[in-house]
């Protein structure tokens, strides 16, 4: 057994690496100079408050001095003002009664109240942990022994009835077979919770109130009104505390307050990503300072910018928000572990970081990315101001490689080969410096542990802003003036060439801070450029104008000499004091390392914009490689201090190959990277790529990048893996091929390259189709030197469409959003109303804005998804590729925000429209053919099939979209009308001895005419019924003015007794049917008007409609005001009625017997004339005249028993709650009766929506609350999503839903009376659950931005 003594000291300060960057003997060297004085701003995912090490600073100052979210994904909407009632309490958003603490202070006694669903502000690793919880722990405890129950009373219950037919008596019969279904119903749903269990999670009601001196917050965390229980918070600045949603889930939240109490904005996190990135940049540890981050003195200003809505993806306008909250709060440096890749280097977000460094002063360090190893992946920001920007590389060293990663062996430091690199597409180099990218180090508590290890550029960045904040300390302990500009020129200056250096890895090379410092201190005096920026601009041969660097890769660039003007333009910080401009001069000496490169030797420069030539010479390059260097500016007083400003200097030198490939075999050490550059053939449009491992034992990790292909893949021993991609011809392709960082072992690999060159020609690699062509022409040519053989195919498999904003609304943002000079930042607000046919699972894009976040000329763009009853479905952004969005059938609207500072910008914006991107659920195929004419016969055995292609020919293809004689395909499978485009690939397939490749080029079918059916019978008869529908309509208006009119002119031989029956018995028939279209106030006197005409008064249909008139209005209360004055009260204690209970029973007898004067004089001779038309399918027995009057008469007959039924049921239950000595046997036999007629006239009464009323009211009455609830489940999965959630007052003028009145049909009434039949069922616990998220599914409002 080993002795302790035996084992090596373990490497702590390997877990957060502070040596290698001097941060550590700095340190050691001044104590006091740990990032006492600096915040510094974390532009992140959020930092938990009650996280290990992040709690005091150094010298004991709190170390999180400030919090917000900036993303608006913890906002709550606290507009809403109540008062406490007599006993202390109020009624909250929630509904729940909430009682005021004693201790509480409000002065005002006026509270601001909000709602907020919880898991709106859990991370998704917390949500999945907490809804496991949930599930595990509560739900399933308490709800299998119901199921166990359930399967036991229904086992029971089949053996006392083994045989239902062997019943005689009918109606035990009935019964027995009802109580079966209903046993069998109570299982389905028990099973059904338990599979498919859907937890939208609780909502807290929030309090905001002024004590008379703060605003303060309290979020209900009980989810029971006991306030006193929970925490009140202030503004974070104020008041420095956090609280805790709970134990179980340990998120530590803080809050702060706007708008003078109306809104409440919670902050936490929506992932560990921020309080990792903080405690490596300052946490503290004063009993194991080992654990510490770089400066554990600074200070922390938590800034959220990871939106949780969206995947924690930022946003611009968190962005913007976040730069206004850090100058306000007075933050030195900010960190930001976040970016996203880019495509051009200009946009808003560009002149407002400037605005930030210059104007205000603030360094940024920003970490570079991580879609290396190929060049040009440097993310967005990062190119936008490159001499402004701190942007981080990452480096892994080998101590790292011990401690962190536990490898068997150290290797070699390296770049990480994830890490993004340079140069920027602007030809800036694009990384400054590069730190260690890697770290273990604390997290969020609600993780459940002390530490994580991370690694990505993220981590690199805060490790370089901890030395930043170490430098910071320095100088302002030290009184050592200092810029943005002047901090950043000390760290790259003085920067660690590490082993196998490259700039475009590591930037400048390994942050110094000691050197850096010593840098700062010894020139002090002799930097004169401290307070002047120098912005570099080239333009020439092949270039933009404004590029920050000379980057030359393209074949025609590089084949020959070129000039390029530079111009280097002084710019003053903060632009404050005139003299300066006018005493600044420099004299620099330009220097340049490599012969191919050549430049001035001197430059004057003054406050005016200067430029000079360079000229590059790439003829001694070797092709197919990469090269740079820089012209560095001395300043000519003082070189020793190193270049004040530089020019990066790239060119890539492609090789031309032959034979369209190229192979080569390398031995591939870990984090060795291959590069090669090649000019890709005219007209190729796609290549394969053969990788091989040659070894014979080890699997080799290889990383593989074309700057747009990017994979990361293993290889077993002696075997090879292929991958196809597209390429554009004629540019330049970078071939970036590495070994895996972390690989031990030497391999020897072989990569070969094949390029394809089958194109389409005369399209631009893009065609399209106008379906009413119904045949469209397509020429494929193959460019390549060798026979190939394809095979073609059409699938559309994506259908777009398009919608137009129903509404726009612009409008001045709040305190949150306005920039310290007072510029004020506006909002559009764009509505969109989406109605979908049938579910559909799609994307939704705005084309003119997407994929642009930092290069947007806007600050942001923010879509939410909700259904007509406001319940927040999705989210999403500027890269709608991230978004999938399923939904079933129904209405829904979409809101799109977008904001910028000129008014103006946004009313081009006001008819934006947006795009909706289907996913078909089954693809469509289109027939390819060889020939024009087999594609108009259709002949399927004449398909194109395995066509040979020779070298430089050229082959027409036929696509047919002509389908049972229509050119309009796919109507029955898109969720939404015509028109639209159906996009896919057009697939040209090609099988040689390498294998089956296959090249996609992209194809659109524009649907051009309307897919909707149609003949000449059709359009007859639609004109034919418009111009019925005109007779009509002009004959109703007549006799609804004058009923008793007739037309003296009429010609004697047209108008005989029988026409003019029928001409009235139509327009007794319209008249009738006016009474449903007419407001609620009108239709009492236009029924009195109708009923003063006899032959209308006896009429059927006048007798239902009346009677549904006043079966749809609720029964009203006679003791309230709002309904009844005191006479009228009086008169009912008078005919002996003590309440309004006595109007309730008169009035459903009423309604009763209404229905009983409707169906006595036709119900017999109906049903009789009803089985007949039954039974004679054929219309042998029955005219189709007198069949279609048997319909009309069943419409009345089964529209007035369900009516009967309803009453029937209510009344019972009345006479149960309020007279219970009266007999009711008699209406349960009435009801029987009901229930035996309806079940004449339809299949199922329990499915058919005509009788479902009737159905549900049964179900209640027999206490069948489980076939009852399957209805209601049911009802909500058919209903399309086009009620809005408003409650419907009930008969007592409340917003109660439990007696199921007709009336009340909304989908929150439904979810009530789900609710309680539940309780009736005595499944508390999933009366609970539906409870506890209803306020989810039917919010009050929408949700904010």
């Amino acid at each position: 057994m080993s002795s302790c003594h035996d084992f090596d000291e373990f490497p702590f300060q390997a877990l957060l690496p502070k040596r290698e960057t001097q941060a550590s003997s700095f340190l050691a060297k001044y104590p006091s100079f740990d990032g006492r004085g600096v915040r510094i701003a974390i532009f992140d995912s959020g930092v938990d408050p009650g996280a290990c090490g992040l709690s005091v600073t150094s010298d004991g100052q709190p170390k999180i001095v400030d919090m917000m979210d900036a993303t608006g994904a913890g906002d709550v909407d606290t507009s809403t003002i109540v008062e406490p009632d007599a006993d202390g309490y109020i009624v909250g958003l929630t509904k729940r009664k909430l009682k005021i603490p004693d201790d509480w202070k409000n002065p005002t006694g006026k509270y601001h109240i909000g709602v907020k669903n919880i898991y709106e502000l859990f991370p998704s690793t917390l949500l999945a942990r907490v809804k496991k919880d949930y599930l595990e722990k509560e739900f399933l405890p308490k709800h299998k022994p119901f199921l166990a129950d359930a399967l036991k009373r229904y086992e029971t219950f089949r053996l006392k009835h083994p045989d239902d037919e062997n019943i005689e008596n009918q109606q035990e019969r009935i019964n027995v077979m009802l109580e079966r279904e209903e046993l069998k119903s109570q299982i389905d749903l028990l099973k059904d919770a338990q599979a498919k269990i859907s937890d939208l999670g609780p909502t807290f009601d929030c309090i905001v109130f002024h004590d008379g001196e703060y605003w303060k917050a309290c979020i209900d965390t009980t989810g029971e009104g006991r306030l006193d229980e929970c925490t009140v918070l202030g503004n974070y600045r104020q008041c420095l505390k956090y609280g805790t949603i709970s134990d179980r889930d340990k998120f530590n939240y803080g809050v702060n307050i706007y708008d003078d109490g109306n809104l409440l904005e919670i902050v936490g996190q929506c992932s560990n990503h921020g309080t990792h990135v903080a405690s490596i940049a300052a946490a503290n540890f004063p009993n194991d300072p080992d654990r510490n981050g770089i400066a554990p003195g600074a200070q922390i200003v938590s800034i959220v910018i990871g939106d949780r809505r969206i995947e924690t993806m930022e946003t611009g306008s968190a962005i913007i928000r976040a730069f206004i909250k850090a100058i306000e709060s007075g933050c030195d440096v900010i960190n930001m572990s976040y970016g996203e890749s880019g495509h051009w280097a200009d946009g808003r977000l560009s002149n407002l970081v400037n605005e930030l460094i210059n104007k205000h002063g603030l360094i940024y360090v920003v970490a570079a990315g991580n879609s290396g190893p190929a060049l040009t992946t440097i993310g967005a920001l990062n190119a936008m101001q490159p001499d402004k920007i701190i942007s981080v590389g990452a480096y892994v060293t080998p101590d790292m490689m011990l401690a962190e990663y536990s490898m068997l062996e150290k290797l070699p430091g390296s770049a990480y080969s994830w890490t993004s690199r340079g140069p920027a597409c602007n030809g800036a180099l694009g990384v400054s410096v590069c730190g260690p990218g890697g770290a273990i180090t604390s997290v969020a508590n609600w993780a459940l542990k002390s530490g994580a290890l991370m690694n990505g550029t993220s981590m690199a960045s805060p490790n370089v802003c901890g030395c930043v904040s170490l430098l910071l300390s320095a100088v302002k302990q030290r009184s050592i003036p200092y810029t943005p500009y002047s901090i950043k020129m000390s760290l790259e200056n003085t920067a660690l060439k590490v082993p196998n250096f490259e700039p475009i890895s590591h930037g400048n090379g390994m942050v110094q801070v000691e050197k850096a410092f010593e840098h700062l201190s010894t020139f002090d005096r002799q930097l004169g450029e401290r307070d002047m920026h120098f912005r570099i601009t080239c333009s020439g041969s092949g270039q933009s104008n404004n590029e920050m660097g000379i980057y030359l890769r393209e074949l025609e660039q590089t084949r020959k000499p070129s000039m390029h003007m530079v111009t280097v333009t002084p710019e003053l910080f903060k632009d404050k004091n005139q003299d300066d401009k006018i005493n600044f001069e420099m004299n620099f000496n330009l220097t340049c390392s490599e012969t191919w490169v050549k430049c001035p030797k001197y430059l004057n420069l003054t406050y005016t914009a200067r430029s000079f030539q360079v000229r590059i010479d790439p003829s001694s390059l070797v092709d197919g490689t990469f090269n740079q260097t820089w012209i560095e500016a001395y300043d000519v007083r003082c070189c020793e201090k190193g270049p004040s400003f530089k020019i990066l200097v790239t060119v890539i030198k492609p090789l031309v190959i032959e034979n369209d490939r190229y192979k080569f075999t390398e031995i591939f050490r870990a984090g060795h990277i291959k590069r090669v550059y090649v000019a890709v053939p005219e007209n190729t449009t796609s290549a394969r790529i053969m990788i091989r491992n040659n070894h014979s034992t080890e699997t080799g990790k290889y990383r593989f990048s074309d700057h747009e292909f990017q994979k990361f893949f293993p290889v077993p021993p002696a075997s090879d893996i292929r991958y196809n991609f597209d390429v554009i011809g004629s540019l330049t392709m970078e071939i970036c091929f590495g070994k895996w960082w972390s690989c031990s072992v030497d391999t020897e690999t072989t990569v070969e390259l094949e390029f394809d060159r089958i194109n389409l020609v005369n399209t631009s690699n893009h065609c399209g189709i106008v379906a009413s062509n119904c045949i469209t022409r397509i020429d494929v040519r193959n460019y390549g030197q060798q026979v190939v053989k394809i095979n073609p195919s059409l699938k559309f498999k994506k259908f777009y469409h398009s919608i137009k904003p129903m509404d726009s609304k612009i409008r001045p943002l709040g305190f949150r959003d306005v920039w310290p000079e007072g510029k004020i930042i506006y909002e559009i607000i764009l509505t969109y109303s989406l109605k979908l046919l049938k579910s559909s699972e799609f994307r939704i894009s705005f084309p003119l804005l997407s994929d642009c976040l930092y290069e947007s000329p806007y600050e942001s763009q923010l879509w939410m998804l909700f259904d007509m009853n406001k319940q927040h479905l999705a989210t999403g952004d500027a890269y709608p590729s991230k978004y999938n969005v399923k939904l079933e059938k129904g209405e829904y609207k979409i809101l799109l925000q977008i904001r910028h500072e000129s008014i103006k910008q946004l009313e081009h914006l006001q008819e934006l429209p947006l795009q909706i991107i289907h996913q078909l659920r089954d693809a469509i195929t289109l027939p390819i053919y060889s020939s024009h004419y087999q594609a108009i016969i259709g002949n399927e055995s004449k398909k194109a099939t395995s066509i040979s292609l020779p070298p430089n020919i050229t082959v027409p293809l036929f696509i047919s979209n002509i389908s049972n004689g229509s050119c309009i395909i796919g109507s029955k499978q898109i969720p939404v009308k015509f028109p639209g485009i159906f996009c896919s690939n057009i697939t040209l397939s090609n099988n040689d001895q390498q294998g089956k490749h296959s090249k996609n080029f992209p194809i659109e079918l524009m649907i051009d005419c309307d897919g909707s059916s149609s003949s000449v019978a059709a359009n007859k008869n639609k004109s034919s019924a418009s111009s019925s529908t005109t007779t009509t309509t002009t004959a109703a208006a007549t006799a609804v003015a004058s009923p008793s009119s007739t037309d003296s002119t009429n010609d004697s031989k047209s108008s005989p007794l029988a026409t003019t029956a029928k001409a009235d018995k139509d327009l007794n028939e319209i008249r009738i049917g006016l009474i449903a279209k007419l407001d609620k106030n009108l239709q009492g006197k236009y029924l009195e008007i109708l009923e003063a005409d006899p032959a209308v008064a006896v009429d059927s249909r006048f007798l239902l409609a009346k009677l549904q008139a006043r079966y749809q209005e609720p029964i009203k209360n006679p003791h309230s005001t709002a309904s009844c004055d005191a006479e009228t009260i009086d008169k009912a204690k008078e005919d002996g009625g003590d309440d309004w209970q006595y109007y309730k029973e008169k009035e459903l007898q009423e309604q009763i017997e209404m229905a009983n004067k409707i169906l006595e004089p036709m119900i017999q001779d109906f049903l009789q004339t009803y089985t007949t038309l039954k039974l004679d399918t054929k219309r042998i027995l029955v005219s189709q005249s007198k069949a279609k009057e048997i319909e009309n008469n069943k419409s009345i007959v089964l529209n007035t028993l369900v009516i009967k039924g309803v009453q029937l049921c209510r009344l019972i239950k009345h006479r149960r709650a309020h007279c219970p000595d009266v007999e009711i046997a008699n209406l349960y036999e009435n009801i029987e009766d009901v229930y035996g007629k309806l079940s004449l006239l339809v299949d199922n009464i329990y499915s058919d929506s005509k009788t479902l009323p009737f159905a549900e009211k049964h179900l209640l009455l027999n206490g069948h609350y489980a076939r009852f609830i399957k209805i209601m489940l049911k009802k909500q999965d058919e209903s399309s999503a086009t009620t809005a959630s408003t409650l419907v007052p009930n008969e007592n003028g409340c917003e109660s839903t439990s007696d199921g009145d007709p009336f009340c049909s909304n989908k929150m009434d439904n979810e009530h009376r789900i609710i309680h039949a539940l309780k009736q069922l005595g499944w508390q616990h999933l009366a609970n659950h539906l409870e506890r998220q209803i306020h989810v599914k039917f919010p009050n409002d929408y949700r904010k931005f």
